[in-house]
């Protein structure tokens, strides 16, 4: 079953998740599908402000006591997509989690002020700080990973080095690995 809408607080409202589909009466029917089939799951998901987002799909069947998740990915404007596969026959539910990603909205923000010339040492620091909060969510071998990363943009002081690596796709999917999606309810 799907919920019509959701809201992540943070303070205040940020992230509304709204339209989602495949739901039937808000929710209040569960969609159908068979065994092995995938279920796509597609939202509106967007913020105030220009800060980036980020989503997920949590599912789980109604006899599991833990949720498993799939992302979601971007397609256009504010719809997002994801997908999970029913496994087994019975009765599942999914539900969709979005947050403000601190670590995207940096790397938005670190690429308009170096194509404008503006980046500095500070902004680097910030990037640092995300990884280094990011590596206690980490597994063993992507925690010497991002503690590598964060040595790396530490040291070098030319921003035509230390700005395409703070940049790169390497880092980006570490990071998305790992989200600080631990702000608030979906």
């Amino acid at each position: 079953r799907g919920r019509g809408k959701g809201m992540m607080q943070e303070g205040r409202r940020r992230v509304v998740i709204e339209n989602i589909k495949p739901e039937v009466d808000c929710g209040r029917f569960p969609i159908k599908r068979i065994a092995g089939e995938e279920v796509v799951v597609t939202a509106d998901i967007f913020a105030d402000g220009y800060d980036a987002v980020s989503a997920r799909i949590l599912y789980k069947k109604e006899t599991d006591r833990t949720w498993r998740e799939a992302p979601m990915s971007l397609l256009e404007n504010d719809r997002w997509r994801g997908e999970f596969v029913v496994e087994e026959a019975g009765i599942y539910h999914y539900t969709i989690e979005g947050w403000i990603n601190r670590f995207k909205t940096w790397q938005q923000d670190l690429r308009k002020k170096f194509e404008a010339g503006q980046s500095s040492k500070t902004d680097i620091l910030i990037g640092i700080g995300y990884l280094k909060a990011t590596e206690r969510r980490a597994t063993q071998g992507d925690m010497e990973k991002l503690a590598g990363f964060a040595e790396i943009l530490r040291k070098k002081e030319n921003a035509e080095e230390v700005v395409p690596l703070a940049l790169s796709e390497e880092l980006a999917g570490l990071m998305e690995k790992y989200p600080d999606a631990d702000c608030g309810v979906t």
